[in-house]
């Protein structure tokens, strides 16, 4: 979930994430602007939760926590949410927007 709901919320379309106790939601904080960290969150039973992070503790050696200590704060006050609503979503829309625009013209419509 590197673009839907919650975070960073950049489909422009209306969409419910689906939650159940054997989901697992992995999200991006890349848009964030900290693609270099390679942080992301894991949502999910606190069981699978566990072994998603010894996973990554296996196969990455030596996670680095840079990213994470970055993002804690935000998460846990929600920040994420109103810069993903107030920041990330309308750039990237302008973008969108823009790009929408010059392929128009480019076709001569």
């Amino acid at each position: 979930n590197a673009y839907g709901a919650p975070f960073p919320s950049i489909l422009y379309a209306d969409v419910q994430p689906e939650w159940d106790e054997h989901t697992i939601l992995c999200m991006s904080l890349s848009k964030l602007g900290m693609p270099g960290p390679r942080t992301g969150i894991v949502i999910a039973a606190p069981p699978i939760a566990r072994a998603v992070a010894a996973l990554n503790a296996v196969i990455s050696l030596a996670p680095t926590s840079t990213g994470a200590a970055l993002a804690l704060d935000m998460v846990e006050s929600g920040e994420v949410i109103r810069l993903s609503q107030e920041v990330i979503r309308p750039f990237y829309k302008a973008k969108a927007e823009q790009a929408v625009a010059w392929v128009r013209e480019a076709m001569g419509e």
